[in-house]
């Protein structure tokens, strides 16, 4: 037994290879680790060493061989610990009475790290965008011998030890954040790698003014656009104020002015992107001009708003009107997409070519001020521009049916309960509405919800959809609504042989046969039952009915559109007349 001679525990290892590649982890050694509260750690894979000494500062400890080591006198032999977990080594002391037990703990289990982002942030088209103020914390936790580094690379770079006052630089655009932990006996986390965007700069706006003349002067009719535009991250709201005003957030739409009095204006604004990038303020000066002269465009026919974007069809004309309240208007001219100037007289088609068109137009008023530039020359004039999308076509439709249906050939069968379901998509303007009209009656019934067809026989259903500048598409839908039942037929085998009442009466091997008729989709199951039995499947007759008394059939047939006849027959049958 041992008695006084303490156990000491040593670890012999390679030593530590500090080459560092970029992208690649640093080489870690596997080691042991003496925590503040003196216990022993040493990973899973290290051998382990005993040695004996009766001082505590033996200089030359006394190796220990197990004992079935095969080894020669002076040769060292190690111990593998089993598994993960707390290893013990017992000892009973029997100076004290009592056991002593050293414990040894085995860790083969790497840390775990968590990333975490501080700061504005937006998932578009799956790719995290975070402003440039982001702020990265790694999080490593290890139940054992603890976490003794985290190590990150970014883009590429060396990986570099991470602690909690570490900041993190990136680039903008696209970055690549790579780190593992390590813990106190060399266990390496598997590399995690995330990617994910930069967006540092600030959003840009653009102003657009229809009815703007020189000098920057407007009418009330006039309107203010703003274009806000984000390379990155995308635009999450804009705000705008005139002068001192209150800040309010622009619609998508446009500013109004009509509200305000005349006299020189400031407008000043600027655009947040979604990661929390702040525009510097912009500003626009004008002068609210109410007597001046002006064009007012005007769109004779349909037009459709959809997210900042306007719809014209092909029957659409504009219409330009030129007012000055003081000397009047000269002429009025404008241009289509570039081409040269005409003098305008009546309203004009725009152009049938589906795309982006620009118009551009201005007045001359009897003294040739303009609200716009006929040509460059050394004065600078800003045009009025109103940008349109043509949409010449109709919207796709399609059906379906919804219950009993049967096709034979180029011919479909619904039953009376079947729903017709109508659905129409415009990849333009948008879907506005669907309406149909049935067989020769002209009137459009409004589509609201799925359709069904009392009425039988051959119907056609015209269905029509309108998109939201009113161009319409047109598909027929022809079927037939077989809402009558079989016809059923049956007949004996036999002639009667006499009659008891209004019944006949018929021989005891009498065979009575089925043959319904369906004039549209044909007869789908027959049944019968005898004498109030369960009802069966008919197959070619039906016989073996009870003497000497009265006996009741009824007769069941369905076509395939579940239309149903029912029919019961009443009949005797005796052995003895």
């Amino acid at each position: 037994m041992i008695h006084s001679k303490k156990i000491i525990a040593g670890l012999f290892s390679m030593g530590l290879l500090f080459h560092v590649y970029a992208q690649e982890p640093i080489l870690h050694e596997k080691s042991a680790y003496m925590d503040s509260l003196n216990r022993f750690y040493i990973q899973t894979e290290q051998p382990l060493y005993l040695y004996l000494s009766t001082t505590p500062n033996d200089a030359h400890p006394t190796p220990v061989s197990h004992s079935n080591s095969k080894t020669t006198k002076n040769a060292i032999e190690p111990m593998y610990l089993d598994g993960n977990g707390v290893h013990n080594l017992n000892h009973y002391d029997a100076h004290t009475n009592r056991r002593i037990v050293y414990s040894v703990y085995a860790d083969g289990i790497a840390p775990v790290t968590k990333c975490d982002f501080n700061g504005d942030a937006a998932l578009i088209n799956k790719i995290q965008y975070y402003g440039k103020n982001v702020r990265m914390q790694l999080t490593a936790q290890d139940d054992m011998s603890g976490v003794a580094a985290v190590y990150y690379s970014i883009n590429g770079a060396s990986y570099q030890k991470y602690t909690a006052d570490t900041e993190i630089h990136t680039q903008e655009g696209y970055n690549t954040l790579k780190y593992y932990a390590i813990d106190h006996v060399g266990n390496v986390e598997k590399m995690t790698e995330k990617t994910f965007s930069i967006d540092a700069d600030a959003p840009v706006t653009y102003h657009t003014v229809t009815g703007i003349g020189a000098n920057n002067v407007i009418s009330p009719l006039s309107v203010i656009y703003l274009e806000p535009t984000d390379a990155l991250s995308g635009v999450a709201r804009t705000y705008y104020k005139f002068g001192d005003g209150d800040e309010q957030i622009y619609n998508g739409k446009f500013i109004p002015t009509r509200q305000l009095p005349e006299g020189d204006y400031t407008l000043y604004y600027y655009t947040v992107d979604k990661t929390g990038n702040k525009e510097a303020l912009r500003s626009l000066k004008f002068y609210l001009d109410k007597s001046g002269p002006l064009v007012v465009s005007d769109i004779l026919g349909d037009k459709f708003v959809v997210d900042d974007q306007v719809y014209f069809s092909g029957r659409t004309k504009m219409k330009l009107t030129s007012v000055d309240n003081k000397i009047g208007v000269k002429e009025t001219k404008y241009s289509v997409n570039g081409l040269e100037y005409q003098t305008y007289t009546e309203p004009f088609y725009l152009p049938s070519k589906p795309g982006i068109h620009v118009i551009r137009y201005y007045a001359v008023d009897s003294l040739n001020n303009t609200t716009g530039s006929r040509e460059a020359g050394n004065q600078e004039y800003t045009h009025i521009v109103n940008k349109i999308y043509v949409d010449l076509t109709g919207p796709s439709l399609s059906y379906k049916y919804k219950g009993l249906m049967f096709t034979t050939r180029d011919t479909t069968f619904i039953s009376s309960s079947t729903e017709i379901t109508l659905t129409g998509s415009d990849s333009e303007s948008g879907l506005q509405k669907l309406t149909y009209t049935m067989d020769n009656n002209p009137s459009e019934i409004t589509y609201t919800q799925p359709i069904t067809i009392s009425e039988g026989g051959t119907h056609k259903m015209n269905v029509i959809g309108y998109d939201n500048v009113n161009n319409r598409n047109i598909i027929s839908i022809f079927f037939i609504v077989d809402n009558i039942a079989p016809s059923i037929h049956f007949a004996f085998s036999v002639d009667p042989i006499g009659t008891v009442g209004s019944e006949n009466v018929y021989p005891p091997y009498v065979q009575l046969f089925i043959a319904p008729t369906d004039n549209l989709t044909g007869i789908d199951k027959i049944t019968y039952a005898v004498n109030g039995q369960p009802a069966k499947d008919y197959q070619r007759y039906i016989d073996g009915f009870r003497e000497n008394q009265e006996n009741e059939v009824k007769i069941t047939v369905t076509d395939k559109l579940g239309n149903m006849s029912e029919q019961t027959v009443r009949f005797h049958v005796k052995s003895k007349m």
